[in-house]
């Protein structure tokens, strides 16, 4: 289970309600989220690498290809 939290106070509240026992103890992995002027970035790994490719494909065809050196 993924839970997001925030750390208050010395304390880490669910930002969401939580069903667990009273006392349960946790693991808890840390992952600061990164402030981003690009937040498609946050996607970057989140689909396989072939599902990219046949996007970029698509793309490549419906709007013609980019020299991304044009964009410099």
């Amino acid at each position: 289970m993924t839970v997001k939290a925030t750390y208050k106070n010395g304390v880490f509240m669910p930002n969401e309600p939580v069903n667990l026992p009273e006392g349960t103890v946790a693991n808890i992995e840390f992952e600061r989220p990164e402030s981003s002027a690009k937040p498609w970035m946050e996607l970057a790994g989140s689909i396989s690498r072939q599902d990219a490719d046949e996007m970029r494909t698509a793309v490549d065809e419906a709007f013609g290809k980019v020299n991304p050196d044009d964009w410099r």
